[in-house]
């Protein structure tokens, strides 16, 4: 047996002390150790393992006993967003339900049970593993952050499937609008062990655990069932009170685990939950799928080559969301897809001096019919999404209103969406990758015949990203307070090509550097892109009540949407007055110096 070293995880939110949450805690102890069981002849000796355990706790001054207390099982179902939102958060997320329990007659080395010292307090483990299911958010140390009732069937499909309470509003804070997708299946058989002193009371107590683990395809995409089994492992629990015991069953694991654990290997990625060794067993990674753009790039690489590497990864994104928006899974995986059609685009124009003329023309063209096609989907979901917030704007009675409007946007999504995969099922769309990863191809192995193909990305992206920055400046520092508002819309478009070039190029600057870049440009960025959306919606609202105005039935309708329209300009008009310090924030000495310093040409 070799002991998995621990890791030291984010530190998560305390939890809340309830009883709910401290009779769970008893029932799915922290362990204070793990073990991995060895290997022999073929099969895990766990039978072994118990039997030189007992000796070596018999040879300790004072003696211990091992006495079996009893066989539990559970399966635990994880889920997370696909990009392992939960995970990020320093979490898991799973329904736990008993898979069956029994109960040993033995109690310590007297024949009878202590649960006042076992752990238990008073209740026994039966009582503990029929306990649930729960629907149980835990830390990356075990913690249970908090739990709620939970039927035995499937997870919830979003945060906003949980009971009301302060669960779900800190679960939604983390992952809306994104779909808890399945993640890994997993269940888990455990032989309950006491270490008790020459009094008969529990002083350590131990779990010996197997289990397999399973995954199924995601609707995000996925290649079928993937199964195996579990590792065999022994927690080492401890018991209240009894922190010497503990040491000393601990030492005398570690020697046993030195002089005959032969075989066994260190688990170097231990938490105390089951998620990740389940993920390894069926050889998926935790964390997700992230949507960070982030491309190595090496600063004297040709700029045809590196532009190949930024396009191919960006190709790869679009590949990567396709799925998830085909299956409508969550707004998410448009938006992600739209972000790298986008990006794409923009790096033709951006990156055209070290590219084929003719490929910058046909591709940008192609990219921007891919635009055209998602953007009618794309709104509606912006506006599904905000229906919360909509009625939040508006009193009590009058936000009951928009039902008649959050049914006709539902029906309008669904058939734009129709239309959305009909062009992704069409031959355009299969000839625009297919010919683009071609394109690629040829640019990676032949290089382009362009004026700057052979530059140093490095020159290429800072001259480049030096132009985006003075253009952003110029148009910013001209716009007043009467200036009108498509100035500032060409300025939001400005602002979003400066963010693609310093995303595209993080890579060749210091990471600090690249972040204050990025974050100095996110705060105008946010100003522009809610005046804009606020200007959008308003008359959007005003083409939907064309539409809904056409049954008398939805006068309340059109007088909440009324209002609404109002509380949309007023948002407008306050942004409209932010934008001053936003702009003069970018415009900073030290920003400009900053940007003067890594991109400014120095001929």
């Amino acid at each position: 047996m070799t002991k998995a070293p621990a890791q030291t995880p984010p530190a998560p939110p305390t939890p809340p002390a309830n009883p709910i949450l401290v009779a769970l805690a008893r029932t799915f102890p922290v362990p204070a150790a793990r073990y991995a069981v060895p290997v022999s002849g073929g099969g895990a000796d766990a039978d072994g393992t118990i039997a030189r355990i007992a000796l070596a706790v018999a040879a300790l001054d004072p003696p211990l006993v091992i006495a079996q207390r009893g066989r539990e099982s559970r399966r635990w179902r994880y889920v997370d967003t696909f990009d392992g939102l939960v995970h990020r958060a320093g979490g898991t997320l799973a329904v736990v339900a008993p898979a069956g329990t029994s109960r040993a007659k033995a109690g310590g080395a007297s024949g009878k049970s202590d649960p006042a010292t076992d752990g238990t307090a008073g209740r026994d483990e039966r009582d503990d593993a029929e306990a649930g299911p729960w629907l149980m958010w835990q830390a990356h140390d075990g913690r249970i952050l908090d739990a709620v009732a939970w039927p035995d069937g499937p997870p919830p499909a979003f945060a906003r499937d949980l009971p009301a309470g302060a669960f779900r509003d800190a679960l939604a804070a983390i992952t809306e609008p994104r779909r808890l997708l399945p993640l890994v299946d997993v269940t888990a058989a455990y032989r309950t062990y006491g270490i008790v002193d020459g009094e008969g009371k529990t002083v350590v107590r131990l779990r010996l655990g197997a289990g397999t683990a399973a995954v199924e395809a995601s609707p995000a995409g996925g290649s079928g069932r993937s199964s195996g089994e579990l590792a065999p492992w022994i927690d080492v629990l401890a018991v209240r009170g009894y922190d010497k015991a503990l040491a000393a069953v601990r030492d005398a694991v570690a020697r046993l685990s030195k002089s005959g654990g032969q075989g066994a290997k260190a688990d170097s990625s231990f938490v105390p939950g089951l998620v990740v060794p389940a993920l390894a067993t069926v050889g998926v990674k935790p964390g997700g799928v992230s949507g960070k753009f982030d491309v190595p790039l090496s600063a004297d690489a040709r700029a045809d080559a590196a532009s190949a590497t930024i396009f191919r990864a960006l190709l790869q994104a679009i590949r990567t969301s396709e799925p998830g928006t085909r299956a409508d899974v969550d707004p998410e995986f448009l938006h992600d897809f739209r972000v790298a059609v986008r990006r794409t685009r923009a790096g033709l124009t951006l990156l055209q001096d070290a590219l084929p003329p003719a490929v910058v023309e046909h591709f940008k063209a192609e990219f921007g019919w891919m635009g055209a096609v998602t953007g009618p989907t794309r709104d509606l979901d912006v506006y599904l999404e905000n229906m919360p917030a909509y009625r939040a704007a508006l009193p009590p009675e009058v936000g009951h209103d928009l039902g008649p409007l959050e049914a006709y946007l539902r029906t309008r999504q669904a058939n734009a969406h129709a239309e959305l995969v009909a062009a992704l099922d069409s031959p355009r769309y299969a000839a625009l990758l297919a010919d683009w990863s071609a394109a690629l191809d040829d640019i990676a192995a032949n290089g382009a015949d362009a004026p700057a193909a052979a530059e140093p990305i490095a020159e290429l992206g800072a001259r480049r990203t030096w132009r985006r920055f003075k253009r952003v400046l110029d148009d910013g520092r001209i716009i007043g307070p009467d200036t009108p508002v498509g100035a500032l819309h060409q300025l939001r478009i400005e602002a979003k090509k400066l963010r693609y070039a310093l995303e595209f190029f993080r890579r060749l600057v210091p990471p600090a550097e690249a972040d204050a870049l990025i974050g100095s440009l996110k705060g105008l960025q946010d100003n522009l892109g809610t005046l804009n959306d606020m200007g959008v919606q308003q008359g959007a609202m005003r083409a939907f009540a064309a539409d809904i105005g056409r049954r008398p039935s939805n006068s309340a309708t059109l007088l909440a949407m009324g209002w609404l329209t109002h509380d949309l300009h007023a948002r407008e008009h306050a942004c409209r007055l932010e934008f001053a310090a936003r702009f003069d924030a970018f415009d900073a000495k030290d920003n400009r110096q900053r940007y003067e310093r890594l991109f400014r040409p120095r001929r």
